[in-house]
């Protein structure tokens, strides 16, 4: 197993069903939280911007379906 691979899996296991605030250059984690409102309230203190993600459990996957 590579070590991207190995990072992802932590980061997986680390915040598994909670929202996440991204550096919206570097992608490193800011804050993170169960509560989205909580965490939308921290990260707009700082006067970094930053983006949004759900981490879904391990064990979880998430296939998106378009109806057309």
């Amino acid at each position: 197993m590579n070590s991207a691979n190995k990072q992802l899996i932590e980061y997986g296991r680390k915040y598994q069903n909670k929202w996440v605030a991204l550096d919206k250059t570097t992608s490193t984690v800011l804050y993170s939280n169960k509560n989205l409102k909580s965490l939308i309230k921290k990260a707009d203190t700082t006067s970094r911007e930053y983006v949004l993600e759900k981490v879904l459990p391990i064990n979880t996957a998430f296939i998106p379906y378009h109806n057309i």
